[in-house]
């Protein structure tokens, strides 16, 4: 598996960076880190990936993101472009090319620009160049915004075609959650609490790949116990989900126990995954895009779930946070 890095960072990992400080006030932790804080919230986000690092409680210093390890899973809210997980062999052919790109895209292992910068919020982005040329043939923009409104973090993801062709991408979120959120408790005593009713199977993978096996979700239900045991078979991927929420709490829950609420609105698929070791997190996925199916490769245009823009065409989705 190949990972460009560009010489700017390249830089930055070898010689460290200092801190810096905004006309407004809000700091720079080192160039690789900013800091967002609200009444509520102390949020930290890298330009490398665009990826939120750290949401704390300012009551409690409540950490409510997965802070990695070396066993399971080393990151804590990666975002996904121009792929969702995997493409068959860490590869995929279009027009007759063919280009290989890792697990998720390279948007997790880009240097981002900051555009915007305020105490509550930041807008980041990275754009098609020579090396995203090599790994994905398109021209475009893409952007990730992260702002904090009270006990909220809200979401925003933006893609544009820059070139003069038609473009297909998949787009995607994974971020994970710290579960159990109290230290007297377990995974166990949590559960998945849906919006609404939900009748639903996941689709099923198998080294990465989406197999034609369906297993069983929900069955006239809004709730889902979490227990390891339930992911041994690796995630959850629902397809149309009639619930706009999902909130990760508590099974009997007082008012005083803490719990995140997801909104993720009208997204095609919701990946559900946790490691079936014993690493106490969960992840929410909402993903526009799949995995490659098992057997041959298809042509990236012909992939399932692919998703198009027209030159100068945008696409624009959010996804909330709240931390209670």
């Amino acid at each position: 598996m190949k990972i460009i890095i560009t010489s700017l960072l390249l830089l930055s990992i070898l010689f460290g960076c200092e801190t810096t400080k905004t006309s407004n006030d809000t700091t720079s932790i080192f160039q690789d880190t900013l800091q967002l804080k609200n009444d509520f919230l102390t949020v930290k986000v890298k330009t490398f990936g665009a990826e939120l690092i750290s949401i704390q409680s300012n009551k409690d210093q409540q950490e409510y993101l997965w802070q990695g390890d070396s066993i399971s899973w080393q990151d804590h809210a990666i975002v996904q472009f121009p792929i969702v997980c995997n493409v068959k062999d860490d590869k995929y052919t279009f027009e007759g090319k063919e280009y290989e790109i890792m697990s998720h895209g390279f948007g997790r292992v880009s240097q981002y620009t900051v555009d915007i910068l305020s105490d509550t919020s930041v807008v980041l982005s990275i754009q098609s160049d020579e090396n995203t040329k090599k790994m994905y043939p398109f021209d475009f923009t893409y952007a990730v915004s992260y702002t904090l409104t009270n006990n909220k973090v809200n979401v925003r993801f933006d893609i544009k075609n820059t070139g003069s062709k038609e473009m297909f991408y998949s787009s995607g979120y994974h971020p994970g959650f710290n579960c159990p959120l109290d230290a007297d408790a377990q995974f166990s005593d949590y559960q998945l609490s849906f919006e609404k009713e939900e009748t639903i199977e996941s689709l099923t993978l198998e080294k990465g790949m989406v197999i034609a096996q369906k297993r069983p979700f929900l069955n006239a239900n809004s709730n889902f116990p979490l227990t390891k045991k339930a992911f041994e078979q690796d995630v959850f991927i629902l397809e149309k989900p009639s619930s706009k929420t999902v909130s990760i709490n508590k099974i009997n829950a007082t008012e005083q126990d803490k719990s995140v609420v997801l909104t993720f609105g009208d997204v095609p698929y919701l990946g559900i995954w946790s490691p079936s070791n014993e690493s106490p997190f969960v992840c929410i996925e909402p993903w526009f895009g799949l995995p490659d199916d098992e057997g041959e490769r298809v042509d990236f245009n012909a992939k399932k779930a692919i998703r198009h823009l027209q030159p100068n065409d945008k696409f624009q989705w959010d996804f909330a946070m709240e931390f209670r």
